[in-house]
């Protein structure tokens, strides 16, 4: 049995509109999680130190590249 022209839109219409609609949400998502890092406030965003803590405990760095930059981040001259 040949599929007329009705049968053939209302199939697009099931199975094409909850596919554009779930592409569509995907987008949405991403954009929002997007924005929301870029615009988080400073507070809770985490801090040269907090990084570098970081950094130095899961052994990405080593003490003595640690000492350095802490002392780098922590110097009076330095504006942060």
């Amino acid at each position: 049995m040949p599929i007329g022209p009705w049968e053939l839109a209302i199939l697009l219409f099931i199975l094409g509109g909850p596919l554009l609609l779930g592409v569509l949400f995907v987008v949405y998502l991403l954009v929002r999680k997007q924005r929301t890092h870029t615009e988080q406030s400073p507070d809770t965003r985490e801090s040269a130190l907090e990084i570098l803590d970081r950094r130095y405990a899961s052994g990405e760095i080593d003490s003595d590249e640690y000492q350095q930059r802490r002392e780098h981040l922590t110097s009076s001259n330095n504006p942060h």
